[in-house]
């Protein structure tokens, strides 16, 4: 992902696990990220991975 111009895009990120890569893109420039996971536990860990390092959720 670091090779990869995000500056104003929109990323999907499905199966999310734990968020790192949302938190990434976010870090990147991406203006719009939708994050996905249908496990209960992944959603609980990336929200509070994203909470800790500040993503603006309103990008979310």
């Amino acid at each position: 992902m670091l090779g990869l111009d995000f500056s104003g895009r929109r990323v999907l990120d499905f199966g999310t696990g734990i968020g790192i890569l949302t938190i990434l893109a976010e870090k990147l420039g991406a203006r719009q990220i939708i994050t996905i996971d249908n496990d209960p536990i992944c959603i609980i860990n990336a929200e509070e991975n994203i909470e800790k390092i500040s993503v603006k959720k309103s990008r979310f």
